[in-house]
């Protein structure tokens, strides 16, 4: 049916094979692009067990184990043990190799659904810590038997009313509320949280490419409509596209840091980023959780001026000390201005006080020399009185002559 293909390699063509053996219905110009790689990369692992535990499954390539996920796909209404034989049968296995075929079920099971089937403890490392939640398939039990047990329809909680606070987003819960995402391929695990001393772990499962095929495809999937409807639903929740434009554009930094691109499938069909509580049943306990830590005490001190470790707040710490510089700024500026306008008050005093001592300085200087004239006039007449004097002496004539008779011809 399917020629052997490696999942890491950049035929587009072979990948897109691949998606149709999951999706039948998937056109066949159905563009796949970058958002599907870590979809890809995901099923590349998995497929890897064959390799790391060979022992657990019989003689298998890749090339068989797809045809084995295309039998599954077929026969989900059947039990384990009906599928079991089905393959048996085709293969002419011999008894003991049953069990085997088992884990390959089994694993063809965990890369269709991305639900972490593992009677056999067979788990990739990656998935290794925390450990993923990990059903039990019955031999008796059928696929969808199993899945329903997983996702059980919820019982409607009736019209609270509650809204879910617009802040609730992963980049907010992750930069001011000590939250850290952690990715999964187990859809069983998508927002499980888990509490540690310091900071608290939301598991989010990240392949909404794979949610958005399920939907369009419904009718041929064992999940519940409702239920892939929900789970894309908390993907708008928590990273908010557009026409959000400002909050779209932390959420493009905060998945681009962690290298994550679902956000180009935008809104998957659904309306819109939904806030009323009881939109939500699957995921409601969580949801309310995590809004209770978003409506709890306002972020410390050192999460609004200090960065995290990996700077996720870093647009937050930015904000707050760019408003402190500019803060600072203006009061130096203030500062600098009564400074300024002191100063010029001084000034103006002085060059007041300048101008009349220059006025006092004139008027003593023009007394200083009416003085002066007055003081010459006096030396002018003492002088003559004592000429005259001297003339009037008795033969003072025949000495000075000559200065008697400048006074007479004065």
């Amino acid at each position: 049916m399917i020629s052997a293909l490696s999942l890491a390699s950049s035929d587009r063509a072979q990948e897109h094979e691949l998606f149709r053996v999951l999706w039948p219905k998937l056109p066949v110009d159905e563009p796949l692009g970058e958002v599907s790689q870590k979809f890809v990369d995901h099923m590349e692992n998995e497929l890897k067990i064959l390799e790391t535990q060979g022992g657990c499954f019989p003689p298998m390539t890749r090339a068989a184990m797809i045809r084995v996920i295309a039998t599954l796909r077929e026969k989900m209404a059947d039990t384990l043990a009906d599928i079991i034989n089905h393959l048996a049968s085709k293969e002419q296995l011999e008894p003991k190799k049953m069990a085997k075929y088992r884990a390959s079920v089994e694993l063809a099971a965990r890369i269709w659904l991305t639900v972490n089937v593992d009677s056999f403890a067979l788990a990739p490392a990656s998935q290794a810590f925390p450990p993923a939640e990990t059903p039990t398939w019955d031999v008796n039990a059928s696929l969808q038997s199993l899945v329903k047990t997983k996702f059980p329809d919820p019982s409607p909680a009736g019209h609270t009313l509650a809204m879910i606070p617009s802040r609730l987003t992963m980049v907010e819960l992750c930069s001011g509320y000590k939250c850290r995402v952690r990715w999964t391929s187990n859809l069983l695990d998508h927002l499980k949280i888990r509490y540690h001393g310091r900071f608290t772990e939301i598991t989010f499962y990240e392949h909404l490419l794979f949610l958005d095929y399920h939907l369009q495809y419904a009718d041929e999937t064992p999940f519940p409509k409702a239920m892939l409807e929900e789970a894309i639903d908390t993907f708008n929740l928590f990273f908010p596209v557009p026409p959000e434009t400002r909050i779209e554009k932390s959420t493009r930094r905060f998945l681009d840091n962690n290298d994550r691109n679902f956000h180009l499938l935008g809104l998957c069909g659904r309306e819109r980023r939904f806030l009323e509580l009881d939109k939500y049943r699957y995921w409601r306990p969580n949801i309310q959780k995590l809004v209770e830590i978003v409506s709890g005490p306002a972020p410390t001190w050192k999460k609004v001026f200090l960065l995290d470790r990996d700077t996720r707040n870093l647009e937050k710490v930015l904000t707050v000390w760019i408003a402190i510089v500019a803060t600072a700024l203006a009061f130096i500026t203030f500062i600098f201005g009564i400074l300024a306008i002191v100063l010029a008050f001084q000034a103006n005093s002085l060059e007041t006080a300048s101008v009349e001592l220059a006025r006092e300085a004139n008027g003593i200087a023009r007394e200083a020399l009416a003085a002066a004239q007055e003081a010459n006039r006096i030396a002018v007449d003492s002088f003559e009185l004592d000429r005259l004097q001297a003339c009037l002496a008795p033969n003072a004539t025949e000495g000075m002559s000559q200065f008697c008779a400048y006074g007479r011809d004065v």
